[in-house]
């Protein structure tokens, strides 16, 4: 009896629009306080932990992440960055403190700054700070010398300075209710106000990406902003996040939302007039504050320390029948398979 195979060449296209994902924690630690922001940098997070000072916690397993080296602060590390070799801490009532890290298994303060002041927030370019106060409002600092910080400006806002974001010539302010103030920092001794944007709840932070601006706003969710005209931002679109919208992130496509009570959400920002909620995960706390690192998500989240959550992306093919004509022996047909994810593209 005569065998003989039939062989169909089908090309295969995947097109990744909506994440198609298990969303899971893979490790956690919980720190002495309650985290309130984190930092990722390399195979290290820094977490400001309220009452407990700058923690550093070795992730580079994520699945364990281990603390291996601290410092208190006098006050309430609400905020930190990471610039080479120094942190920056936004220390709350104490003002700014300044944490020389090279060696992150003994961090050492080095430098501060406090002059009647609370800072919520703190962003670095260069050698110039940018603070968040909720007194005085917004605050330049000249940090070339990190033993001596030094004021150059301080502009008052209307409402309270929550948290501060740098990009390019211009910094971005979560006033609260007062919304996204935009300053133009070319000369950092001399920021100028040129924009606003009021949005409807309260501005608690503020990511800027490709002209963007993606705000934090509480219990209004995510708003999405133009900010190619600094002097006039203007709305894309906005989501409803569920819980009060703390912190934000910003990878590729997706917004990361520290939700509050309502622990991580994860939004498909590929249409910003349109974003779209695609996945969320409950967290025992109260989720303040996210960054994203290599794929993996952290969570500041409170009293119960850092969450580190994946993402597992999985494919969704539907079951409808695939048909080709009749082929011959010894004769090939060749097909184009797409697969599309959600109807996007």
């Amino acid at each position: 009896m005569l065998k003989s195979n039939l062989v169909f060449f089908i090309t295969a296209v995947l097109i990744c629009g909506s994440l198609n994902a298990e969303i899971l924690e893979i490790g956690s630690f919980n720190t002495p306080g309650d985290a309130n922001d984190i930092v990722v940098v390399g195979e290290f997070a820094y977490v400001a932990d309220n009452q407990a000072g700058l923690r550093i916690i070795d992730i580079s397993n994520p699945e364990d992440p281990a603390e291996i080296g601290f410092v208190d602060t006098p006050g309430s590390a609400l905020s930190v960055v990471v610039s080479g070799d120094i942190a920056l801490i936004g220390d709350g009532p104490r003002g700014l403190i300044i944490v020389d890290i090279s060696n992150p298994e003994e961090p050492e303060v080095i430098g501060s700054f406090a002059d009647e002041c609370i800072i919520n927030g703190v962003a670095i370019d260069g050698e110039s700070a940018y603070l968040s106060d909720v007194i005085g409002g917004f605050r330049v600092l000249d940090i070339s010398d990190p033993e001596n910080p030094r004021q150059l400006a301080e502009i008052e806002t209307p409402d309270v300075a929550q948290d501060v974001f740098v990009s390019g010539n211009f910094a971005y302010v979560a006033d609260r209710l007062s919304g996204m103030i935009v300053f133009d920092i070319s000369d950092p001794s001399n920021p100028e106000e040129v924009g606003v944007y009021n949005s409807p709840g309260e501005a608690m932070s503020i990511a800027v990406e490709n002209n963007i601006a993606y705000i934090a706003d509480e219990i209004d969710g995510l708003q999405i902003v133009s900010v190619r005209r600094p002097e006039g931002p203007s709305r894309y679109g906005r989501l409803d996040t569920e819980g009060f919208a703390y912190g934000v992130a910003v990878s590729g496509n997706y917004a990361f939302i520290a939700d509050g009570s309502e622990g991580l959400k994860i939004v498909n920002i590929s249409d910003p007039r349109e974003p779209e909620l695609i996945g969320g995960f409950d967290t025992p706390e109260t989720s303040y504050k996210v960054a994203v690192s290599d794929g993996l998500i952290y969570l500041a989240d409170g009293e119960s320390g850092i969450r580190v959550i994946s993402a597992i992306p999985s494919i969704d093919i539907s079951h409808e029948d695939l048909e080709f004509e009749p082929t011959n022996l010894n004769s090939s047909l060749s097909r184009t398979l797409t697969i599309s994810n959600e109807g996007h593209s």
